[in-house]
């Protein structure tokens, strides 16, 4: 009588998969029972759908029957997706039982809990920060922590040790309990959670075994890097800066500025500002996200999202979690930020897609705000010098320190050609101060690119004469002239250039020409 095939789909699916799993649960297959109620939470969620309370509620009945059946690994996979809908209290409940879970696994292994929570109490005294195990690594990667942790350790090749071998005894950790301390940090603090003072301490290590793209990278920001110190980015490691900041804490009274709002970088040059903010992550040392808007085919425009490999950043719907300290690059964040800010006041449409592109914008703008508000976080954004005044893009990053990133001087110029050719022998040769001169109105990653694509050329020359061919002059002027305005001096000076070389190197195969000509009043030999 009446047509029901219109009604919601969710619905359906909640019958589906939520009743089966209460039908379950009654019968005693308590597994197949958290896989319905997780089965019927997916299905919610599908398609950036929003879950109802039936859906959470069902949801929180699924990790309460995985702790009774002790699934670690299954309710830790609930507990990620459930996080968003629970409360502070619920959070710290839920992370003390899936501490228990994995302590209650490491004693299958003969470690008792007792042994464990002792170690932990010594470690959290050594680092002054409370040391929670949520979950057990694998015993292969316990020992790639512990090497990454322990800097005294030895770097030759040892056979692979046991688990006995790195989580010592209850005899052996009280005959000498600082050497099995040290011997299970790794496997200790590889699962520890909230462990800000590692996090600072990790640059330091990493730098020494990654090479860490840093502020001693740069050549030719010298001006840039003495803007960021001006502004309070990036001074922990400037010797004469912190001076100046103790000096002014203690004339001022005052610990020091509030680390909420952001840092902006500005410039013509969009890729200079990019690699100078690669080197403010490397400065910084914290663990990074990077946000830019990419192509995505067809003319749409979406955010790409990079995260450095040691953040787990969690993306739920209507929540994000930020770890503290934590550095977020926003790459021409002028370019995109306006039509996100134009998207959030637009009024919910009938069209799914739209409408979802609508609460994306909306959750981003959240996003970028409590990143910005939060003193923890440094924001870092690029943007370019002919940027129009936007009222609510000053809103969003509001308060703004500007870093301003002019066009390279000639003594920064120089310094990249020397260390070019430090870099590379065969441009040893070149007139540096005159590459000086003729590169004027070229950014920093420009005079790259022409380095870059002279040494492919002559590579290439190199490969058809069967010989070695160095970068010569006029190589390097014709890179430099497509690089440079029609109407500038500069690209008359390298036409100029370009023209006298041609006419050194005519003049030189002349003369080397008339050297295997006879000379006059010789008779040529003849022939035999």
């Amino acid at each position: 009588m009446f047509d029901t095939t219109n009604e919601d789909s969710h619905s359906a699916h909640e019958f589906n998969h939520a009743n089966e799993a209460h039908k379950a649960q009654d019968s005693g297959d308590i597994r197949l029972a958290v896989h319905l109620y997780l089965a019927a939470f997916e299905e919610a969620s599908a398609d950036g759908g929003e879950p109802d309370q039936s859906d959470i509620d069902n949801l929180r009945t699924a990790l309460e029957l995985a702790f009774d059946q002790k699934e670690r690994s299954l309710a830790e996979h609930i507990y990620d997706r459930l996080e968003p809908y629970m409360t502070d209290e619920e959070l710290g409940t839920y992370e003390v039982r899936l501490q228990n879970l994995a302590l209650d696994k490491l004693s299958e292994y003969g470690i008792s809990r007792t042994e464990l929570e002792n170690v932990a109490d010594m470690i959290s005294d050594e680092i002054g920060a409370s040391v929670k195990l949520r979950s057990v690594t694998p015993i292969a990667h316990i020992e790639a922590e512990a090497e990454v942790i322990d800097d005294d350790e030895p770097e030759d090749d040892e056979e692979t040790p046991q688990l006995g071998d790195v989580v010592p005894s209850i005899e052996d950790f009280m005959k000498n309990p600082q050497q099995a301390m040290e011997r299970i940090a790794g496997a200790i603090m590889g699962a520890a959670q909230g462990d800000d003072q590692q996090a600072a301490k990790a640059p330091e290590k990493n730098a020494r075994k990654n090479n860490v793209f840093d502020f001693s990278s740069l050549v030719g920001f010298d001006a840039a890097i003495e803007a960021a110190h001006g502004v309070g980015l990036c001074v922990d490691n400037d010797p004469a800066y912190t001076e100046l900041i103790k000096e002014l804490k203690a004339k001022h009274g005052v610990d020091g500025l509030s680390g909420a709002g952001s840092f902006i970088v500005r410039t013509s040059s969009r890729d200079d500002a990019s690699h100078f903010m690669d080197a403010v992550v490397g400065e910084l040392g914290y663990p990074a996200m990077r946000v830019s808007m990419v192509d995505a085919g067809a003319g749409v425009p979406v955010l790409q999202v990079n995260v450095s490999s040691d953040r787990h950043p969690r993306f739920s719907q209507g929540r994000f979690q930020f770890d503290t300290p934590s550095t977020l690059v926003l790459d021409d964040v002028d370019l995109w930020a306006p039509q996100l800010l134009e998207m959030c006041l637009a009024s919910e449409v009938e069209d799914q897609q739209v409408a979802a592109s609508i609460r994306q914008a909306r959750e981003s703008i959240c996003m970028l705000k409590g990143a910005v508000e939060n003193p923890g976080i440094t924001v870092v954004a690029s943007v370019g010098s002919d940027m129009p005044d936007s009222q609510a893009l000053n809103e969003l990053l509001y308060p703004m320190r500007i870093v301003d990133i002019y066009m390279p001087t000639d003594q920064e110029r120089r310094d990249i050609w020397d260390q070019l050719a430090d870099r590379h022998p065969s441009m040893r040769c070149l007139n540096r101060q005159k590459l000086t001169e003729l590169s004027r109105n070229l950014s920093r990653c420009e005079l790259q690119l022409v380095a870059r694509d002279s040494l492919e050329d002559a590579y290439r020359a190199g490969l058809r004469a069967h010989r070695y061919v160095p970068v010569t002059p006029d190589i390097v002027f014709e890179r430099l002239a497509s690089m440079q305005p029609l109407d500038s001096e500069e690209f008359s000076s390298l036409q100029e250039a370009v023209v006298q070389e041609f006419r050194t190197g005519i003049e030189d195969l002349e003369k080397e020409l008339s050297l295997l000509e006879p000379s006059e009043g010789t008779d040529a030999p003849s022939a035999q």
